[in-house]
């Protein structure tokens, strides 16, 4: 079970003419724990591109939007 201390924060938007916004930003670790949980047809390719971009991030070489 997700916990708002540790594993997301939530951000509130302004109402656009409707309901207010709510965003859920999940944690690295968060993020990572669903994928490698997940048994879908591209869990294991969602997986192998966090771990690249992550990788990235850590060594400051700059992440491709592709």
């Amino acid at each position: 079970m997700l916990s708002s201390d540790t594993d997301f924060l939530t951000l509130k938007l302004e109402s656009t003419g409707g309901r207010p916004v709510i965003d859920y930003l999940l944690t690295r670790d968060s993020a990572l724990s669903i994928v490698a949980i997940s048994g879908g047809s591209k869990a294991k390719e969602i997986r192998l591109d966090l771990i690249k971009a992550f990788e990235q991030k850590q060594t400051g070489v700059l992440l491709n939007v592709d």
